[in-house]
Order: structure tokens, then C-alpha cells, then sequence
């Protein structure tokens, strides 16, 4: 508490002292109060001091910078005048750690201005719905967590609000304030890397990913946040985007594209950015129909694009239908911070920090009978008989027999009572919340959930002759998958005369593989291909491995 109202005093005092009226500096920059400064490659940030003395008179201006209440630096400069003015300029550097600094500023002897509390580390941005914005009881703070005016959704008041804050979690559209997951991802940061941490969250509820779209005026979402950021003076210095939305929406099918060119803007304004980071949205409020279409454009989004990293939100507990307990964002923020940790901090903690994602789907047997889902990872399948009802073949939600895990193989295997000649599988229902499905899920190893999956294609099975080629033992594995540019394909049980070729979607051979299949030192047993599919369209192709009568095909989608 002393240090809030230490705070306050000094801003109420008025940031520039008064100084005597022949000689008043004009500062174009000085630090301001609980400023936040973004550490550069030397962990570490200069904080400009410039000016102008107006009149002539004074002799001197001095800087003189403190670290804990310790003077640790003191800078002098003698003015030289041009006619009756003389302009000034330091560059003191503050160091990236959990350390207050205080700047403090004379013209000769007399002070003139004075900031307390400013700090130096990483700055992120949060953007997105209702659920980036979370409201709950979480009342944790820290005074090296902080942020830049107010998340208002009013231009006025958004432009009106230009002060540096101590970051808040327990409020929303407000001065400071972040959310809670936001403030648990930053509160990991400080506690693990000591590291001070600005987040500005410019979320707001019930909007669209169309309604972010860039407008750099202070009446858009995108604009108000992007004039925070400015103001802060961070726009080359915001490392990641943070982004939770997709309840609502106008097109979802449109959905990867623009988040894309969300992304592509956010660039050009925030040059600094690193990395991406998106939550898949859990089945609940929003969207009458299509959220699951919104999932997988989610789920495939970070198809290509290595600096898009994507986090579950299924099996987080707390859930109303719609939005969480503090419980809920708390494991939300925790499991974010992980892949954060991994990406900016050296974390070693990097084991089955993703949620599980599907790679492959096929039949196991001739009489489709049952259909084997293969993961990135082990993924379990939870005691609850109705995991039966999380999965749709095509467009029908189908009570399954049983579903099983084989954890070594990366592998669930589902059990039909009748055959099946689904062409498509789907895990997670596409509902509004009256009949939100609450569960149970899959999960990793972690307690991560899997991400769902909407109408991901079902590989075809052998042909001609059943059984010359081993179904079991993975004879043709296909990753990743959707892909861009490249896919990985690998060929188990591999012998000579075997032929690999793709082909679009009527039947026409757009590439033969044979040759670069058979020129692989192994005379027998696994064989790696990768095809680069840089010169050919976005779609559906089809990877046929054949060897005499027998034919193996899997399908797989190229997106651009």
C-alpha cells in the first residue's frame, strides 16, 4: 500500500516541479512515473532525457538515476547557448530486472522533474472476446507487473487516459487492467525469469474476428489498442500477440484468413513481434452454428507458420457455458505461460507442454469395424463411457462402441457396433449453450486437452489385395497433415517394386515419389520421403503407395 500512495503523492505533486519562470526547460523526453521500458538484446533500455532551456541563465543540467532507492548513476552537461536557448540530452541505460529506478533532474541545483518506480523487461499484447478480457476473483498484483491506460471500449475516455499503471485483474474496460490469465502468465514471468512484465489488453466482449480487423482510429478495437501501445512508446517493442476469440463471428470459414491477416497487421505495426499465440475456443456461447468450423480453422492455423503457437481450453475447469472461474483461467494462463517460457526464456520444462493434435485417421480393419486416431502424443482416454458421444462420422454424432488408448503408438482406437464407411471424423460438437458438451475429453499426459477436430479426413484402406501390405504397423504414415509447404511421408515395411505417387483429387498423378522412394540406402523396412508442395495449389491430395495389386492411400490437405 505504501508504495501505491508513494505513487500517487508524486503524480499529485505533478511530474515537472515548479522551476524559476526565466528559465523553464521544455523536456521532449523524460521518464514517467511507473513507466515501463522494453528490454533490447543487452537486457537492458535507455531512457532518453532531452530538452531545451528556453532562457538563458542557467549554467548546467544534471541527471541523477537511482536503483532501489541507491544512486547509481549521475550525469552532468554544461549548457551552451544559441542566442537565448540550450538543448540538452542524456541516455541512461535500466537494466532488465526486478529493480525500481528513479530518475531524478536538475537545472543547476534546483530539481526540476522526478520519476519513481520505472522498470524494464517484456511487453505482450492481449486481444480477442469476452474470455481475453475475464473478469473473476483473482486479486493477485505486483508492483513489477504493469500496463498503459485504460481498456475502455469508448474512444473518449481511451483517448483521454494516458498514465502508466500497476497492472489489474479483478477489473475490466478500465485503468490497467489485464485479465486474469494475463496476469497469471506474467506473474510466472516475474516469479521464474525475474523479469518485469507490461501486458496491454485491448479485448472486448460479444465482437467478431472481423470487428478487430486494423483501423488505426481510436473508435476501433484494433485502434484504441494500437494507440495504447503507441503512446506507451512500445510499438518496437511488444514480443507476442496473445489472442482468445471465436464464440462469435460472421464467417467461419473465414476465419484463418483473417486471422492471418490480423497477424500480417500486427506486424506492420508492431515490427517487433516475435511470436503469436491463440487458444482454440471451447463448445459454448456464441455462434448459433459453425463453431466447430471456427475450431479447425483455429486447430490448422499454425499449419506453416511457426511462430503461431495454439493452446486447448477443453478440460479446464470452472466452465459456465460460456466463460470460467478464476480456476479455469488460472490453469489457462498457467498452460500459456509454458509454451511462453519455452519460446523466450530457456525453459527446460518443454515435455508435452502442447495440447495433442490429430494427425492421422484410418480404418485398422477391411470390415471398418474400427477406426485408429493418431496423435503428436500420447493422449488418454478418460474412464467416462461418454467420450463415446464427443465424436461425429460425417455429419451424424454416432454413440460409439468403445474407445481405447495406446499410449506407446500415440494412438486411440475407436469401436464401432456396425461398420462404418465415414469418409470424415469430428471430435467435439458443434452446439449452442443450451447443450453445451461439458465433457469428458482427451487428454495428455499434462492434463492438456486434445484439440478438437472437425470433419478431419478418414485415410482409404488397402485395395485389391487386403493384407499384402500391414495395416497395423503403419505401412503409410502421413504428417503433418493438413501441411504447407511440406509433408513428411513415411513408409513402414517398405520392399522392392514398391511405387509412390500423389494425386489430386480425380484420380490425375501430380508427382511420382517412386524414385526418390527407392533410392534410400535401406534395402528394407522404414523409408522417408518428404514432398515439397510449394508449386501447387491449396486442396485435397491423395498419397497411393502400391506394390503389385496392393494400394494404400491416405488423403491429405494442402493449405495456403
Amino acid at each position: 500500500m505504501r508504495f501505491y500512495l508513494r505513487i500517487a503523492a508524486e503524480c499529485f505533486i505533478c511530474f515537472v516541479f515548479p522551476f524559476m519562470a526565466q528559465a523553464q526547460p521544455v523536456l521532449t523526453a523524460f521518464p514517467k512515473p511507473l513507466q515501463f521500458y522494453c528490454r533490447n538484446a543487452q537486457d537492458s533500455a535507455v531512457a532518453a532525457v532531452t530538452g531545451t532551456v528556453t532562457a538563458a541563465g542557467p549554467e548546467s543540467v544534471t541527471v541523477t538515476l537511482y536503483k532501489n532507492n541507491i544512486q547509481t548513476l549521475h550525469l552532468a552537461q554544461r549548457l551552451h547557448y544559441s542566442g537565448a536557448t540550450a538543448s540538452f540530452g542524456f541516455s541512461p541505460k535500466i537494466h532488465a530486472e526486478l529493480s525500481m529506478y528513479k530518475f531524478e533532474l536538475r537545472v543547476d541545483t534546483a530539481l526540476y522533474a522526478s520519476a519513481d518506480s520505472v522498470v524494464c523487461g517484456d511487453a505482450f499484447t492481449i486481444d480477442g472476446q469476452s474470455n481475453s478480457v475475464t473478469q473473476a476473483s483473482y486479486n493477485y498484483s505486483s508492483k513489477w507487473i504493469r500496463s498503459f491506460g485504460s481498456s475502455t471500449t469508448d474512444a473518449a475516455p481511451s483517448q483521454a487516459d494516458s498514465t502508466w499503471a500497476v497492472a489489474q485483474s479483478m477489473t475490466i474496460y478500465s485503468h490497467g487492467a489485464i485479465g486474469v490469465w494475463g496476469m497469471q502468465v506474467a506473474r510466472h514471468i516475474i516469479e521464474n525469469s525475474q523479469i518485469p512484465v507490461c501486458i496491454i489488453n485491448g479485448g472486448y466482449n460479444g465482437t467478431s474476428i472481423e470487428s478487430h480487423a486494423r483501423d488505426l482510429t481510436y473508435s476501433s478495437i484494433y485502434g484504441r489498442l494500437y494507440n495504447r501501445v503507441r503512446r506507451a512508446e512500445l510499438l518496437n517493442g511488444i514480443r507476442a500477440v496473445f489472442w482468445h476469440q471465436g464464440e462469435s463471428g460472421y464467417d467461419p470459414a473465414m476465419y484463418r484468413t483473417n486471422f492471418l491477416n490480423l497477424c500480417s497487421s500486427w506486424k506492420t505495426d508492431y515490427p517487433s513481434i516475435e511470436r503469436y499465440y491463440l487458444f482454440q475456443t471451447r463448445p459454448g456461447c456464441g455462434i448459433a452454428s459453425g463453431q466447430d468450423i471456427v475450431r479447425e480453422a483455429q486447430r490448422i492455423i499454425p499449419v506453416g507458420r511457426p511462430d503461431i503457437s495454439i493452446m486447448s481450453t477443453v478440460d479446464l475447469p470452472g466452465h459456465d457455458g460460456c466463460h470460467y472461474a478464476a480456476n479455469g483461467y488460472i490453469q489457462m494462463g498457467d498452460q500459456l505461460y509454458r509454451l511462453v517460457a519455452r519460446d523466450f526464456y530457456v525453459s527446460s520444462d518443454t515435455a508435452r507442454i502442447c495440447p495433442p493434435n490429430i494427425q492421422e485417421a484410418r480404418f485398422a480393419d477391411m470390415a471398418h469395424t474400427r477406426l485408429i486416431l493418431r496423435f503428436d502424443q500420447p493422449v488418454l482416454v478418460p474412464a467416462d463411457t461418454g467420450i463415446r458421444h464427443a465424436f461425429a462420422l460425417g455429419k451424424t454424432v454416432t454413440a460409439l462402441d468403445s474407445v481405447k488408448a495406446d499410449t506407446a503408438a500415440n494412438t486411440i482406437t475407436i469401436y464401432f457396433h456396425v461398420p462404418s464407411d465415414s469418409a470424415t471424423i469430428s471430435y467435439g460438437p458443434d452446439t449452442w449453450n443450451s447443450a453445451t458438451y461439458e465433457g469428458p475429453w482427451l487428454y495428455n499426459t499434462r492434463g492438456i486437452g486434445a484439440l478438437t477436430f472437425h470433419r478431419f479426413i478418414v485415410s482409404a484402406n488397402t485395395e485389391d489385395e487386403p493384407g499384402t501390405m500391414d495395416l497395423e504397423n503403419h505401412s503409410l504414415t502421413v504428417a503433418p497433415n493438413p501441411f504447407n509447404p511440406s509433408v513428411n511421408i513415411k513408409v513402414a515395411g517398405w520392399k522392392n517394386g514398391t511405387e509412390l505417387k500423389i494425386l489430386n483429387i480425380n484420380g490425375k498423378v501430380v508427382v511420382n515419389l517412386t524414385t526418390v522412394l527407392n533410392n534410400g540406402s535401406q534395402k528394407s523396412g522404414l523409408r522417408q520421403v518428404s514432398w515439397n508442395a510449394s508449386g501447387h495449389a491449396s486442396g485435397v491430395y491423395v498419397v497411393m503407395l502400391k506394390n503389385g495389386n496392393s494400394k494404400l492411400k491416405q488423403k491429405v490437405m494442402l493449405i495456403r
